[in-house]
């Protein structure tokens, strides 16, 4: 019953994917069941809407245009729009809704030049009624600032990032992180605790704080610094609460996966508080991701629960069968029928472990009982 609820549930979306993995006349009969259950098309209207354009937005659309830019030179010249359309608003602020703050998704893409006009573009705007927005500008601009050289510049800039709107700590930390992800890449031998020296912050003690400053030094230093450095920030999130520590561990194993040996990552993820979690999420960011998968396993045990499945259906290729089946059989059980199709669709290669766990005949027969009469 458990296999014919799952095809139930899956529906023709699950008939589909089991076809497309099959040949011959199992394949045929599965796209027939797939047409069966598949609701009827509608017929599409013709969007007669024109599109509006709002003055201003033009100044993101430039900016994502040099985001995609296939050269250096053509990225300037989208660059130069962008901050030439950024100014033209600054003293009349708008909200595209989908990003961090005017320039912000360009900030990393700018020489000097670029950088000290749009820093200039970015006071023309203070009073303006930009509100937490330019919170994440002027983050994100002192960043670059740091990772163009201006070390100390750019420190003394970020305690004046956004006064005492309430989102100033979020943008204080991601400025903190920022500048010293930049000093970390600049030293890859630079310890945390030599780093964490150089910030003076009302909330420089506050977990939460702590928290996204790691993660911000994470998304600033995308390469592996020293093995020595990438343990000091292990021991940094070990003086954070437990959600925060298993979160900030499992950032630092995923961003830097290569600085220490994968042994080593198994007995970091062991001690924490999910380690489950820590080792099927770095699984998949090594090389060698079966000392992982088998420290995952082995604490599994013969009886894991239901929701390992979809992280362990994420590595079926480096798993046998018999290891990845306890977890099938459990996830299987605890389908319900209220559950939506996404509940299977959502796990990776359903259909590969229908095929490899149940068998062809079985996918098929199961597919069938979901036919109306």
């Amino acid at each position: 019953m458990s296999l014919e609820r799952l095809a139930r549930l899956g529906g023709w979306r699950l008939a589909l994917r089991l076809a497309e993995a099959l040949r011959g006349a199992d394949r045929v009969e599965l796209e027939r069941i797939a047409a069966a259950l598949a609701p009827p098309e509608e017929d599409e209207e013709d969007d007669v809407e024109e599109r509006v354009r709002v003055p201003g937005f033009e100044a993101w659309e430039h900016g994502e245009a040099a985001l995609w830019a296939s050269t250096d030179e053509e990225r300037g010249r989208w660059l130069d729009r962008a901050l030439d359309a950024f100014d033209a608003i600054a003293r009349h602020p708008i909200d595209p809704g989908n990003d961090e703050g005017p320039m912000w998704a360009i900030a990393h893409l700018l020489d000097e030049p670029r950088l000290r006009r749009a820093l200039a573009i970015a006071d023309r705007m203070e009073g303006a009624g930009w509100t937490y927005d330019l919170g994440g500008t002027r983050a994100a601009l002192t960043a670059r600032l740091a990772a163009l050289g201006h070390v100390d510049e750019a420190l003394s800039r970020v305690p004046g990032i956004g006064g005492t709107d309430p989102f100033a700590p979020h943008w204080r930390a991601e400025a903190w992180g920022g500048v010293l992800g930049a000093m970390l890449a600049a030293d890859p031998t630079v310890l945390a605790d030599q780093l964490w020296a150089r910030i003076s912050d009302p909330l420089e003690r506050d977990e939460a704080f702590r928290y996204r400053v790691l993660d911000a030094v994470l998304h600033a230093c995308p390469e592996a610094p020293s093995a020595a450095a990438v343990r000091s920030w292990l021991a940094f999130a070990d003086g954070l609460p437990p959600r925060l520590r298993q979160l900030s561990v499992q950032h630092v194993a995923e961003q830097w996966p290569e600085a220490l040996p994968t042994e080593t990552w198994v007995a970091v993820c062991e001690g924490l508080p999910e380690p489950v979690d820590a080792l099927l999420d770095l699984a998949g960011a090594v090389p060698r991701p079966r000392p992982l998968l088998e420290a995952a396993l082995r604490l599994l045990g013969d009886t894991p629960p239901a929701d390992a499945l979809p992280a362990l259906a994420e590595h079926r290729a480096a798993l046998t069968t018999d290891e990845l089946r306890p977890a099938w059989v459990a996830w299987l059980a605890s389908l319900g029928d209220d559950d939506g199709a996404r509940v299977v669709l959502d796990v990776d290669g359903v259909e590969e472990l229908v095929l490899t766990l149940e068998g062809p005949e079985a996918a098929l027969a199961a597919m069938r009982t979901v036919l109306p009469p």
